[in-house]
């Protein structure tokens, strides 16, 4: 592990270490300073996120992933914003991820995505920052 990031002023980790460090260094840390649960989005869907606090935050900040994405995608920069000392709160559409699917089948696969209508992403985003995160706000 002494290999990695080694380089002194280096802020960022090179792509060719990336699945080493993610296992060793990045993944380690997220896994203590994260919170994981579900909201009720529109139309009963179970919407996953996940929370990363860290003490006396400089802000609050709302990933909000893109399409035939999820969270997982988001770790490295998750990690360099908490460094950095923001919190950060990731939502996961629904029909992406750890979210419900059309169907309400409870089906967790990460490569489902499902738009029943849009205007539910926008609701189910307004919700989430409603309930999780403005409650923070007073952290920051």
């Amino acid at each position: 592990m002494n290999n990695i990031n080694n380089k002194k002023n280096t802020k960022y980790f090179c792509e060719e270490e990336i699945g080493k460090v993610l296992k060793l260094v990045i993944n380690p840390f997220l896994e203590t300073h994260v919170e994981k649960g579900f909201i009720e989005g529109e139309n009963n869907q179970s919407i996953y996120y996940e929370s990363y606090k860290v003490e006396n935050p400089k802000a609050n900040i709302v990933l909000c992933h893109g399409l035939t994405e999820s969270i997982e995608k988001y770790k490295e920069l998750i990690y360099y914003f908490l460094k950095d000392g923001f919190s950060v709160y990731a939502i996961e559409h629904r029909g992406h991820g750890k979210s419900g699917c059309l169907a309400n089948l409870n089906i967790v696969d990460e490569t489902q995505v499902n738009v029943e209508k849009f205007d539910y992403y926008v609701n189910d985003l307004k919700s989430f920052i409603d309930n999780i995160v403005m409650p923070s706000k007073g952290d920051t």
